[in-house]
C-alpha cells in the first residue's frame, strides 16, 4: 500500500483503488482460506508439510518484492545518519522486557527480578 501512495504522490496522481482493494481481499481472504488448506495439508501429509509448503511461497515473495518494487533511497548523510535516528535507549530497554523465548521458570525468574517481589508458595 506505501508503495501506491508514494507512487501516487510522485506522480501526482489519485492511488489505484482497485489494487489496493484487491490487496486487501487477498490478505484479509487468507483468514478464511489458510486454515482449510492447512487442514487438507495435515490430513493428506501430515503436519510437516505446513511448514514445507511457506518455502516456495516465501523465494516467490521474494522474487516478486526484487522484481516489482522500486529501491529505496538513503536518506540525507546516509548511513552514518541513519543509525543515530536508532533510538539505543528504546532499544535497550525494550529488549530485557521481553523475554519470551525463555523457559516459563526462566521468564517468572525475569519478571521477578525485573519488578520485584517474591514467589508466592
Amino acid at each position: 500500500m506505501r508503495i501506491f501512495r508514494e507512487r501516487a504522490d510522485a506522480t501526482a496522481s489519485e492511488p489505484p483503488r482497485f489494487a489496493m482493494a484487491v490487496l486487501t481481499l487477498a490478505a484479509l481472504s487468507t483468514t478464511a482460506v489458510g486454515p482449510v488448506i492447512g487442514g487438507v495439508l495435515t490430513s493428506a501429509f501430515g503436519w510437516q508439510s505446513i511448514f514445507t509448503v511457506n518455502v516456495p511461497l516465501a523465494l516467490l515473495a521474494v522474487l516478486l518484492i526484487l522484481l516489482w518494487t522500486l529501491r529505496d533511497r538513503m536518506p540525507a548523510g546516509g548511513f552514518a545518519r541513519l543509525i543515530e535516528d536508532i533510538d539505543l535507549v528504546g532499544v535497550a530497554l525494550f529488549a530485557p522486557a521481553e523475554p519470551n523465548d525463555l523457559p516459563d521458570e526462566a521468564q517468572e525468574r525475569a519478571a521477578l527480578a525485573r519488578f520485584g517481589g517474591r514467589r508466592r508458595l
